[in-house]
């Protein structure tokens, strides 16, 4: 299987301790602000136009570092859950008010979820899938492919439907 190497590095990461993944994701979000730089100036300049002059230039370095802090966190949980099948989800994933969901289902009604950019929202989606509810995702297009395949890969395991938000494309 093409993941291999990935569901290796996922069951190495279930083996470290909380806080070790967590100094792992804080130290990658540190190096893509400060070392790699990809896309921090985009960042950066996103703030100054929503915070205008409200906010120091120093202040607005700081979010934007916190910003790719929580970055290199999303990352190592998605790391970190590759390996995961449905106990997994349910043992680590809270899923408050999911009984608002099931309610909904078994009177035959649909439920549409919409998510933000906020926290891990792979795992919101594998936390309800894990509790039976089934689901699809309508996304965009990821800029590189080998992405959109893995993220694709990732979600269609979860055993979600995966539906590409018609004005995106690859590349």
């Amino acid at each position: 299987m093409k993941f291999q190497l990935l569901i290796a590095l996922s069951k190495l990461l279930n083996a470290l301790p909380h806080r070790l993944r967590v100094g792992l994701g804080a130290a990658l979000g540190a190096i893509w602000f400060h070392v790699l730089r990809f896309r921090r100036d985009v960042v950066l300049e996103n703030l100054r136009t929503a915070f205008g002059s409200e906010k120091s230039e120093a202040e607005l370095r700081k979010i934007a570092a916190l910003n790719f802090r929580h970055y290199g966190l999303t990352l190592i949980e998605i790391l970190q859950s590759i390996s995961w099948k449905k106990e997994d989800y349910r043992r680590h994933i809270p899923a408050h008010g999911i009984e608002h969901l099931e309610k909904a289902i078994a009177d035959g009604k649909g439920v549409y979820g919409l998510t933000m950019h906020l926290g891990n929202w792979e795992w919101v989606i594998g936390a309800v899938m894990s509790r039976g509810i089934p689901g699809d995702v309508v996304v965009k297009h990821s800029k590189n492919a080998a992405l959109d395949r893995f993220l694709t890969h990732y979600r269609q395991n979860m055993g979600i439907g995966v539906f590409f938000e018609s004005g995106t494309r690859n590349g």
